[in-house]
């Protein structure tokens, strides 16, 4: 974990000439499970040979899977191209989130780099926790079940 950052706060004592106090806030990051980097990290890679490099793929080794993935790619090759390039725009623009939410929460570069590769990568998978960090922060009421 880096080292705390600096962060003001606007309290005053009951004397005038008493300084500001400073309160110090760490940063936070934490992995996403490694069964999330493996499943999401194997599932880009396969979709992105499935649209990109199809005959590297082994298709007969595969099994019934490899016939549905060569199937697809016959007969739906455009629409997975799409489907890939839109899921780089969505991991993309979770990354600026993530990005984003970790300046709001003043976290040091280091560990907004780290958020912001972690979830360019995996996507809500990352993001998902840093939202849950950062709505605890900021007391934000968590949705409830209704139960009838």
């Amino acid at each position: 974990m880096a080292p705390p950052t600096r962060r003001r706060t606007t309290q005053r004592g009951s004397d005038e000439n008493e300084p500001e106090q400073v309160q110090l806030e760490g940063d936070f990051f934490e992995f996403a499970s490694s069964t999330w980097y493996a499943l999401i990290l194997s599932a880009v890679t396969l979709f992105w040979m499935v649209c990109f490099h199809p005959d590297l793929i082994p298709y007969s080794s595969l099994g019934p899977i490899g016939n549905f993935l060569f199937y697809l790619k016959d007969n739906y090759a455009k629409a997975l191209e799409a489907g890939f390039r839109i899921m780089v725009l969505i991991h993309a623009t979770e990354a600026f989130a993530s990005y984003r939410l970790c300046r709001q929460l003043k976290f040091s570069m280091k560990t907004t780099m780290k958020w912001t590769i972690q979830t360019l990568f995996l996507g809500f998978a990352s993001f998902g926790i840093i939202l849950k960090y950062y709505n605890s922060r900021h007391n934000v009421p968590q949705e409830k079940e209704k139960h009838s």
